[in-house]
């Protein structure tokens, strides 16, 4: 997935609108979202203070073992890994797997999922082989728990498989990718988001080997879901997008930008319908990539800005998404040879950044 594309916060939380100590739960929430749009943005000491505080403002309401008091731990755990903080994070997430198997027992669903905080500390350097044995782990552990074919199992198998690819094991990741999508859709069929996330797992591991068959399992999925969803359902028009992306990836520029299209005209009908909001704004992305392919700069660039102004609307114009998507339209506006639109974009972008650190001095 371009990184274009990686959006997923609502408005970011500005100083001024969260009052001084002592915090109230509602306010407590306010500051789990700062440490999380942090987070988003790469700020890890900043996320690691925020949670911080939220911890220790929920146990104070809450106690130890309440759900969101664990939620904070397992946050902070994650965002001290991310800071190098090894043996803290790992303390913190052992110290909230105790508590869970405590209060809940070691195969309930919570317990299962808080094995999960582990990862963090296996991603730590990026190193992918530490992050592949911990995810390979989980993996084996869900399917003795809960058997083989279980969506949760299945999911982890998935996110094993995308952390191969990711890792250049292109041959392995295949492998697997193919065996996990025939289990899911066997087990889950084709409407559900397993499916399409495997799906897209798999499509994404054909194209990185250069396999033609990327654009026959995106066409077929495609099928399934017209005649099971109906035309357009926004399940079938985001697997029409994958499509197009398939296409486009195989060379197929033309059909890629057809398919694409076809699916936004059906989005814009969509007009007022909250679900469509987004499908929409990363369609267009999608289509700026393929313009920017086929040499259409000027067509790209009026993609990219509607995406711009769409994420603007959802997210604020500081809001991650919306400066993910600047920097994109700045790349472009680069290759367009317009070079002061493109700093200033880029300008903009960083004094947005700058403005929101100074939360962290604030809350401290």
């Amino acid at each position: 997935m371009s990184e274009r594309r990686r959006f997923g916060f609502r408005r970011l939380i500005r100083p001024h609108e969260v009052p001084p100590p002592p915090w109230d739960l509602d306010t407590l929430a306010a500051i789990e979202r700062i440490g999380d749009e942090r987070l988003a943005f790469g700020d890890a000491d900043g996320a690691s203070d925020a949670y911080q505080t939220l911890l220790a403002g929920r146990r104070h309401h809450l106690g130890d073992e309440h759900p969101f008091t664990l939620s904070s731990m397992e946050r902070l755990a994650g965002a001290r890994a991310r800071c190098g903080d090894e043996q803290g994070a790992r303390r913190l997430t052992e110290e909230c797997i105790a508590i869970r198997i405590r209060v809940s027992g070691p195969d309930h669903p919570d317990t299962v999922d808080a094995r999960r905080s582990l990862e963090c500390l296996a991603t730590l350097g990026y190193e992918w082989i530490g992050h592949y044995r911990a995810r390979e782990g989980l993996r084996r552990a869900l399917a003795a728990d809960l058997g083989a074919e279980h969506p949760d199992t299945l999911d982890s198998a998935h996110e094993v498989a995308e952390c191969l690819r990711d890792a250049g094991e292109i041959d392995r990741a295949l492998a697997l990718h193919r065996e996990n999508h025939s289990l899911v859709r066997r087990v889950c069929g084709d409407g559900t988001d397993l499916t399409f996330r495997s799906t897209e797992g798999l499509v994404a591991t054909l194209s990185a080997q250069g396999d033609a068959q990327a654009v026959s399992v995106s066409r077929a999925l495609l099928v399934s879901r017209q005649d099971t969803l109906g035309a357009n359902d926004i399940g079938t028009l985001e697997a029409r997008a994958l499509f197009g992306r398939a296409l486009r990836d195989s060379g197929q520029l033309p059909a890629a930008r057809a398919q694409q299209r076809k699916a936004l005209a059906a989005l814009r009908r969509r007009v007022g319908d909250p679900a469509a909001v987004m499908p929409t704004m990363a369609l267009h992305q999608e289509m700026a990539e393929t313009l920017e392919a086929m040499g259409d700069l000027d067509g790209a660039r009026r993609h990219q800005e509607a995406a711009v102004e769409g994420l603007a609307a959802v997210f604020g114009r500081s809001g991650p998404p919306t400066l993910i998507a600047s920097l994109g339209l700045a790349d472009l506006l680069e290759r367009a040879g317009d070079m002061p639109a493109a700093e200033a974009i880029r300008a903009d972008a960083d004094r947005a950044v700058r403005k929101l650190r100074g939360w962290r001095r604030w809350l401290r």
